[in-house]
């Protein structure tokens, strides 16, 4: 029995000792929109001061998707540091969830925001869940056609939940929640568990909120629906670098919901207007991260907790005249991604990384075992400089419509249903704007990165090989490119 006992206060010991988790996520948020990162055209105060105290990873990728609604695959994979087809991606099925492995390491887990992977994995994943939303994209309504009037007249009518102790849920209708905009009713969960927990225990904490901005409907609340707006309520922000017109072909899903919020042969102005209200979904955001920050920081947890942000992909939205996610290019792949915390310096990469490689990460920085599941990759020795990269080459596939290869700053595109191919080298074209696979020179470069696809595609399970006979070449033609 002492022997039992001391066991278990030394458990104690180095529960109360280990880092809290706030991990956030944001949805459909691209790679460059946070002002810090050189955006100049949007207000983002809370992430600038998270990257100026953190470490940012500026080539973070979404692995792929074999769905439209890419979020799904999305967060399954980071959930569980799984790549697309070792994971059930709409269930989360025969894989331990990155808080339910902290919960089995003794942590109290919650829960709240989106959380599009079925129920189960949620109930098995955290003790508590507040505010949880089962979907994809939370509702709005609004009384008025005018631009200038619809943030004035708009109701936000979000349906959530809550987790009760015996695993069902209750619901919580938007009357009940005062129509709450769904970034606030998320901060306002998190902050009241935040609060709860550090006062009434000292077990470490990991809570996961994930929130539904800055995916459509783009409508804030006031003073930020207005933000990127003149008196006269036209948008005042410029074009992306990269905005075109049309893409000039189809890159799988020309036709999807995303590409058809605007007519497809985009309107300069009403791209800008569609980005003066993604804008104003961004800064809100924001703003309610600031508040979840500011908590913390009144808390004792403020100096031991790891935190988190990222995307769960990025957004066209005007770039290479596509509005979705859904396509193969930076803007939409990649998303921002920041650790900050305890022993961790203000830094950055550029080294290929995945999102599903944080799980691996915060569990190494914890000291959890992490599951022989993982495929993500542990990137602590990124984030304190015993290491440069974690892999040379990163792949990423989006249905059969779309595959992708990027090793150094060659990247290579592949579109099956065209036998199509494009070639961009990101040191000298980041926007993606010269295509190379036309100039003889560049054969060696593309027969090289072809090859490695189908080695990659080998590797992870991709049951969609690339033919080589895409660039002309023998699959036993030799490497001819450095």
């Amino acid at each position: 029995m002492f022997v039992l006992a001391m066991v278990i206060a030394c458990t104690q010991t180095a529960l109360a000792k280990a880092p809290n988790v706030l991990y956030i996520v944001a949805d459909d948020l691209r790679p460059d929109a946070i002002g810090r990162y050189g955006h100049a055209d949007i207000s983002t105060p809370t992430l600038d001061s998270l990257a100026d105290k953190g470490f940012s990873f500026s080539n973070a990728y979404n692995f792929g998707s074999n769905v439209s609604a890419i979020c799904q695959p999305s967060r399954a994979m980071f959930l569980t540091g799984c790549t697309l087809w070792h994971i059930d991606t709409k269930n989360l099925d025969g894989a331990t969830t990155m808080p339910e492995v902290f919960r089995n390491a003794g942590y109290s887990t919650f829960g709240t925001g989106k959380w599009h992977n079925g129920q189960p994995s949620f109930t098995r994943s955290f003790v508590k869940g507040n505010c949880v939303f089962f979907g994809g994209c939370t509702e709005c309504s609004e009384t008025s056609n005018s631009a200038n009037e619809k943030a004035k007249s708009a109701v936000y009518r979000t349906t959530v939940y809550q987790l009760n102790p015996d695993g069902s849920f209750e619901t919580i209708t938007p009357a009940q929640h005062g129509n709450l905009h769904a970034s606030t009713l998320f901060a306002n969960a998190t902050i009241d568990f935040i609060r709860n927990h550090t006062a009434t225990s000292t077990a470490p904490f990991f809570a996961y909120l994930a929130l539904t901005a800055a995916h459509d409907p783009r409508t804030s609340p006031e003073p930020y629906r207005s933000m990127y707006r003149d008196q006269s309520g036209e948008s005042t922000v410029r074009l992306p670098k990269n905005f075109q017109p049309q893409l000039g072909f189809d890159q799988g899903d020309s036709t999807i919901r995303d590409e058809m919020l605007l007519s497809t042969l985009r309107d300069p102005q009403a791209v800008r207007e569609e980005l003066a209200d993604y804008y104003g979904m961004i800064s809100h955001m924001d703003h309610e991260i600031g508040r979840v920050l500011e908590a913390l920081n009144e808390t004792s947890a403020k100096n031991n907790t790891i935190i988190v942000f990222h995307g769960d992909q990025g957004l066209a939205i005007g770039s290479h005249g596509l509005l979705g996610k859904q396509n193969p290019y930076e803007e939409s792949i990649k998303a921002p991604m920041i650790v900050a915390g305890p022993g961790i310096a203000h830094g950055s990469s550029t080294a290929l990384v995945y999102l599903h490689d944080v799980f691996p990460t915060i569990a190494a920085m914890a000291g959890i075992r992490i599951p022989g599941h993982v495929d993500g990759k542990d990137l602590t020795g990124i984030i304190t400089g015993s290491a440069t990269d974690v892999r040379k080459a990163l792949f990423n596939s989006y249905k059969n419509h779309q595959k992708v290869i990027r090793q150094g700053t060659y990247k290579l595109i592949y579109f099956p249903h065209l036998n199509k191919i494009q070639l961009f080298d990101l040191a000298n074209d980041p926007l993606e704007l010269d295509d190379l696979s036309a100039n003889s020179d560049k054969i060696p470069v593309a027969e090289k990165l072809a090859k490695l696809m189908r080695r990659e595609q080998l590797r992870v399970g991709d049951p969609d090989p690339v033919p080589m006979s895409m660039i002309g070449a023998s699959p036993d033609a030799p490497d001819k490119a450095d």
